[in-house]
């Protein structure tokens, strides 16, 4: 008689940054603690000191705050809003502040419907979260890799589930590439393949954004099971149209949903914002000595568990194996929620795999679908023996199913070769009607990030043949089309000429067998503009020379431009190619009224001539009496 041994390998490896632990409760209440600090030296009298924090949690779909109370030492006026003032008048050597605050959190399965991609229009509000910025940039890789990776899809969600699957499975999370000082670029990401948790976001919103769809930074800090802890974390929001914004977290592979150990403390165009500014009044020296920024979360109440909205089945596809077989599983996911959303499915228990342990799959309303693992059988087994492997499979949301495969070195069980089942795989997949990127990769982008009202764009498009010939292509934009034929691995270039009356420019690909969409980002002007922001001062005392800081951003090269401020100081900036930072220096004696008066004077690229106006309130102490008397008669 053989003897029987049951041989279970439990895997808990896991390839990505996971945060599992909370996912079914309803609801979690978190006490969440901001703390930071810095250091005054120098010899200078202080007038006043100003420390703005932008990293403040907010009300949302997915959290309330309940409480928020600030503190500082010394004590420092505070104004809270969507971010925290502090103000001292006090000069010492070490200043503290920070907030501590209670949030409830809340466990938001979006109701999400089909939305048609590319989307036939965008809200102008919109357009900020389409456009390349310093961090998330969008470089024609990064246009030519989205492009390829969304294929012939016209289903929104999808089309972002295949984004963030991408970014996911060949992105590798690596603490090695971080660096203290900045983000890398989403350009740098994609070259090197490798990443934090902000970085590989970065890389997901430029490849979203570079197909049209709006998407945008979230700030905040999530629980990581890891080393069972919360920190700071980054991860992203994407516009559908009729449901707002859908979060997604290339990091914690949660996608169109997250766990509710997640607090968002700042949503942004750009990664890498600035979490805190300083600003202060003193005459003398003084210099200002940041130190780190400290955040402590603790969960202190959890809710109820949510329904499982998924049911989870495993089969293998083969049983009674030799060692050293290769056993196909299937794992079937029924969606029971009538909306679409994604689930993260990860083998839990098997003797190996033929590769990562962890996949998430989209499923439309009621929808059931099958993913696939090649597990490795064990070939050091001995004769005479019966040995029997558990396979078990998990949810995100904590459904779990099992099934067991015995093999043995006995002549009536049947080796299954790598090969062999690969073969059951492949004859079992679903292929995706949509996907055509086997026969042709097709991308197309303007030759500039934007264009003027009385400009031609000009559309640049490149369509490629893999490994096969392509006969009677027709590439259309609007109603410019060219036809022409493609051998194996040849590449076709075609621009087009076009006058841009919105945003997002659509050309499609087409014959008897690919027919191909693709949806093109471009910033249209009317006329340039520049945008002044950091200019943080609220209220100065008149007669003081003072510093501050700003920032001008245009997205077009201008230049000769001028500063004029109050119509008392006058600045020659220059030329601005994107964004120009600098500091000014002024006696507050041109602040004589209740607003910071900004005249900006510059040529566009073609030496047109603009004058554009910006005001910002500001109080202004000890004002003179006729000023005051002069500020009367002006109103």
């Amino acid at each position: 008689m053989k003897k029987l041994i049951f041989l279970i390998t439990i895997i808990l490896l896991s390839t990505s940054v996971t945060a599992q632990s909370y996912n079914r409760n309803r609801e979690l209440v978190i006490d969440f603690d901001f703390d930071s600090e810095f250091d005054l030296t120098g010899s200078g009298s202080l007038n006043r000191l100003f420390a703005q924090v932008y990293l403040v949690p907010m009300d949302d779909a997915f959290q309330e705050v309940i409480s928020i109370n600030e503190y500082s030492t010394p004590l420092a006026d505070s104004d809270v809003g969507e971010s925290i003032v502090y103000t001292w008048d006090e000069k010492v050597s070490n200043y503290k502040f920070g907030y501590s605050s209670v949030i409830k959190t809340n466990n938001v399965v979006p109701q999400m419907g089909e939305v048609e991609f590319p989307y036939p229009d965008i809200p102008e509000e919109y357009n900020n979260y389409l456009e390349e910025k310093e961090i998330i940039d969008i470089t024609p890789e990064i246009i030519e890799k989205a492009s390829e990776i969304v294929g012939n899809e016209d289903d929104a969600y999808l089309a972002v589930h295949k984004i963030a699957s991408w970014v996911y499975a060949n992105i590798e999370y690596d603490l090695n590439s971080y660096t203290a000082d900045a983000s890398k670029p989403a350009s740098w990401v994609l070259e090197n393949k490798q990443g934090v948790c902000d970085e590989l976001t970065s890389l997901f919103i430029a490849m979203t954004r570079s197909i049209g769809i709006p998407a945008r930074f979230i700030s905040g800090v999530a629980y990581t099971n890891l080393d069972e802890s919360f920190g700071n974390h980054g991860w992203a929001e994407v516009y559908y149209p009729g449901h707002g914004w859908i979060p997604y977290d290339v990091t914690f592979d949660q996608f169109g949903w997250i766990d509710p150990t997640h607090i968002a403390l700042q949503k942004a165009a750009d990664a890498g914002e600035s979490s805190i500014t300083y600003q202060w009044e003193s005459s003398g020296d003084i210099d200002l000595i940041s130190k780190d920024i400290i955040t402590t979360a603790r969960i202190t109440s959890q809710g109820d568990e949510i329904e499982n909205l998924f049911d989870v089945t495993i089969t293998a596809l083969k049983d009674n194996v030799a060692p050293g077989s290769y056993v196909p599983v299937k794992v079937t996911i029924e969606n029971t929620y009538d909306s679409y959303i994604s689930d993260q499915i990860t083998i839990t228990k098997a003797p190996g795999l033929t590769e990562r342990n962890q996949k998430v799959a989209a499923l439309k309303p009621k929808e059931a679908k099958d993913i696939f693992w090649i597990v490795e059988i064990p070939n050091d087994t001995q004769e005479g023996y019966i040995y029997s492997a558990t396979i078990e499979a998990k949810d995100t949301f904590n459904s779990i199913d099992s099934v067991e495969i015995t093999f043995s070195e006995d002549d009536s069980f049947d080796f299954i070769s790598l090969e062999d089942a690969q073969d059951i795989v492949d004859s079992l997949s679903d292929e995706d009607d949509n996907d055509y990127s086997n026969l042709v990769v097709m991308s197309c982008r303007p030759l500039k990030s934007y264009y003027y009202s009385f400009e031609m764009a000009k559309i640049d498009c490149s369509v490629r043949s893999v490994n096969n010939n392509l006969n009677n292509l027709e590439l259309c934009l609007a109603d410019q089309c060219e036809t022409f034929s493609l051998t194996k691995n040849s590449e076709k270039e075609i621009s087009f000429d076009v006058t841009p009356t919105n945003n997002l420019i659509t050309t499609t690909l087409q014959n008897n067998e690919v027919d191909i969409k693709r949806v093109t980002s471009i910033v249209y002007l009317e006329n340039p503009e520049i945008k002044v922001s950091n200019v943080n001062i609220t209220t100065v005392n008149y007669g003081e020379e003072i510093e501050f800081p700003i920032t001008l951003f245009s997205y077009s090269p201008l230049k000769n431009v001028v500063l004029k401020i109050n119509s008392f100081s006058e600045l020659d900036v220059g030329d601005i190619e994107d964004k120009k930072n600098f500091v000014l220096t002024m006696n507050t004696k041109a602040f004589n009224s209740e607003k910071i008066s900004f005249i900006l004077e510059f040529e566009d690229e073609y030496g047109n001539e603009y004058k554009q106006k910006y005001e910002k309130p500001i109080m202004v102490n000890n004002l003179p009496w006729y000023w005051k008397f002069i500020n009367l008669f002006r109103s």
